[in-house]
């Protein structure tokens, strides 16, 4: 996935996300420090077309004294990959804005 910078980065790379999955929210299972950060455990729910989605992530974030300075997400393919293509394949044209969204680079915000 690209780098998001601000604001305008973020809904670069994700407005074709929240189009395909209005009603997308992270509920957090738990989270704990790390010697440079946190890591999130998490579940993305919401409604693909019309199957629920539910798929267990991990992010983590380095902080280093200040800001984030790296973010890793960890998932199970196959986790998103169940709902995501029967959707993808009935909604080639916004499966593909999506999947150019994340990987291309972003605008950097002002």
């Amino acid at each position: 996935m690209r780098t998001a910078h601000g604001h305008a980065g973020f809904r670069h790379i994700f407005e074709p996300l929240f189009l395909a999955v209005p009603d997308l929210r992270a509920e957090v299972r738990r989270w704990g420090a790390t010697h440079d950060g946190v890591l999130i455990e998490f579940v993305a729910r919401g409604t693909l077309g019309r199957r629920a989605l539910a798929i267990p992530l991990v992010d983590r974030f380095v902080l280093e004294g200040g800001p984030v300075r790296r973010r890793d997400t960890f998932a199970n393919p196959l986790a998103i990959a169940r709902p995501v293509v029967p959707w993808a394949l009935a909604h080639p044209r916004l499966a593909l804005r999506l999947l150019t969204r994340l990987i291309t680079r972003s605008p950097r915000s002002a």
